[in-house]
This record gives C-alpha cells, sequence and structure tokens, in this order.
C-alpha cells in the first residue's frame, strides 16, 4: 500500500503546482492513470480485471455496430431526440407569441 502512494505522491508532484494546493484537481486522473497501468505481477492492469475491459481514453477510432437490433434502436432513439427538439423549439416559439401579446 504504501508503494501505491508514493506512486500517487509522485504523480500529483509532477502534475501539480508550485504550491501544491490544487492536488485534488489531479486525483481523478493520477488514479486512472495507475488503475490503467499493466501491474508486473498480474500481467493486467487494474482497469481491465475489474471490468473485464480497457478503459476508452476518448481518442479511439468508432467502431461500427455490428447488431442490426442495437443499430435500429440507435437510430430510432436519434429520429425521437430530433422530434423532441423539433417539439420544444415550437412550444418555445408558442410561448413567446402568447408573452408578446401581454406586451
Amino acid at each position: 500500500m504504501e508503494c501505491e502512494n508514493a506512486k500517487i505522491e509522485k504523480y500529483l508532484r509532477a502534475w501539480g503546482n508550485t504550491r501544491q494546493d490544487d492536488w485534488s484537481e489531479w486525483l481523478p486522473l493520477a488514479e486512472f492513470a495507475i488503475n490503467n497501468r499493466v501491474s508486473s505481477a498480474t500481467g493486467s492492469s487494474p482497469f481491465f480485471l475489474n471490468h473485464g475491459r480497457h478503459p476508452r481514453m476518448g481518442f479511439e477510432p468508432r467502431r461500427e455496430a455490428t447488431n442490426e437490433s442495437a443499430v435500429q434502436f440507435a437510430e430510432h432513439m436519434e429520429s425521437v431526440w430530433k422530434e423532441a427538439q423539433s417539439a420544444l423549439a415550437k412550444t418555445a416559439e408558442q410561448m413567446k407569441t402568447q408573452y408578446d401579446k401581454r406586451r
């Protein structure tokens, strides 16, 4: 455990400001880095051992969906979302018209 604490302190010293009073802002990044690091003892990262997959980093290329029902569901939800957006815009315009009548 002391070894892990030392790693966290090392990360926070490297990323934090000179006063070291912003460590709480960097703690999630340190946690992510440590949990995504492959352990020499297990050959896997703690994240992989807990979740059975590697974490999304945010810059991976999008994969094409292979499940047709998932694709259909996503398309349906996109159209529902667009309809809801349109309905909200129409309602906002109607509310504005009613409000402007009283001015």
